[in-house]
């Protein structure tokens, strides 16, 4: 649902197809309703598709579910190192999904909202346990090119 309805809200602003975007908020609603997993990536998407929802509207519903489900589903898995603290979502195809929803969430928060702050310091955190110049290489696998155009995405 997340990975959907966020194609969804991207696209119906390029093709101008507004049932793309109710289809899309009809997802987030769907989202925000829902708890949190133990996947941490699941919970990633979703928090990804309720910051691209609360971007396409504005409405804060969407920004506070986004950042409920980081800061009960989220972050208190992240390690110090960026890392998630499963070995799971710890790898690197995981780890990008995970730095994307933080980063998009990290960008729209208002810069007076109390989880600005732990937000972008996340994404830091997230984006050093990729970046190959870091100076703690031993867990950074290697990406794919798929990934590597990803984490390039989500880092502009």
């Amino acid at each position: 649902t997340g990975e959907g309805g966020a194609a969804l809200l991207l696209a119906s602003v390029t093709y101008a197809k507004p049932e793309w975007t109710a289809a899309g908020l009809k997802a987030a609603d769907w989202a925000a309703a829902q708890p949190c997993v133990r996947n941490f990536n699941y919970t990633a998407c979703s928090v990804y598709l309720l910051a691209e929802a609360y971007r396409a509207t504005r409405n804060r519903k969407y920004l506070d579910a986004a950042l409920d489900k980081w800061e009960l589903g989220l972050a208190p898995a992240q390690l110090e190192s960026g890392r998630w603290i499963d070995a799971h979502n710890a790898r690197t195809a995981y780890h990008v999904l995970l730095l994307r929803a933080v980063t998009t969430l990290a960008s729209l928060c208002p810069d007076n909202d109390p989880h600005r702050d732990a937000l972008r310091e996340g994404s830091k955190a997230l984006y050093l346990a990729l970046d190959p110049r870091s100076n703690d290489k031993a867990d950074i696998a290697r990406m794919t090119p798929e990934e590597e155009v990803m984490l390039l995405h989500v880092m502009e």
